[in-house]
């Protein structure tokens, strides 16, 4: 699990985690960045991220983006297989 600011521009996640305060929380729930949700790291501009939730993309600063926690989505799409 990573914040999506150490993600790979271009790459799709799962969202994790939301850490943070209540406000941050509710401002990225809005946004529909909730746990199991699927979330590309679109670019880095500056001192914003921009993110694609649900086929709408929003751009956060650095430190509220911090308090999104992602997997990777092959990831996730093994999460909960055993090894064989």
């Amino acid at each position: 699990m990573i914040p999506i600011t150490q993600g790979k521009i271009g790459e799709f996640y799962t969202v994790e985690k939301v850490k943070g305060k209540l406000a941050d929380k509710l401002q990225l729930e809005e946004l529909g960045v909730v746990p199991g949700a699927q979330i590309k790291l679109y670019t880095v501009v500056g001192s914003y991220v921009i993110c694609m939730v649900n086929g709408d993309r929003f751009s956060v600063n650095r430190e509220l983006a911090s308090n999104i926690f992602v997997i990777e989505e092959e990831m996730a799409k093994n999460e909960g297989v055993p090894n064989e």
